[in-house]
């Protein structure tokens, strides 16, 4: 179970990198990431650490707030961009709905915190892009010391 921590946390490193610097993330990435995970996931099923109802229940309501983010990213015609919809996706179906949510949670937390300070501090407007991403690295690294902790 920790590979899947490394895997997450390793992928969401090589995207935040790109997000800080570019406010976009590649497509191969996103996929190589969708693959790497698709692949462990169903060879920790296969392997027999997961029974296939729980496995079913712990995908489909994972997906949820990617699926919402996505959505939220079409009807506010790319406030949310994709890439960050996308990454949530997979983070779900790999973790499970609540732990998705905490990382969703302190992710969030974090990019409001960087958003009054830009706003109050320093002076930008309230459209200034910020990267999610690092965030969600941020949330992912939260959740896993919580969890070991």
């Amino acid at each position: 179970m920790i590979i899947r921590w490394f895997i997450h946390i390793g992928m969401l490193g090589i995207c935040s990198v790109e997000d800080w610097r570019e406010k976009q993330i590649s497509l191969w990435k996103i996929w190589l990431y969708a693959t790497v995970i698709v692949i462990y996931e169903i060879w920790c099923f296969l392997g027999g650490h997961k029974e296939i109802s729980e496995w079913m229940i712990g995908v489909l309501t994972g997906i949820l707030p990617g699926i919402g983010m996505l959505v939220m990213g079409k009807l506010s015609q790319e406030a949310i961009g994709y890439g960050d919809g996308y990454l949530t996706l997979i983070l779900g179906f790999s973790m499970g709905f609540w732990e998705i949510l905490g990382i969703l949670g302190i992710a969030l937390f974090g990019v409001f915190g960087v958003a009054i300070y830009l706003v109050v501090i320093r002076k930008r407007s309230r459209n200034s892009q910020i990267a999610f991403v690092p965030f969600l690295l941020l949330g992912m690294a939260g959740t896993a010391l919580w969890k070991v902790g």
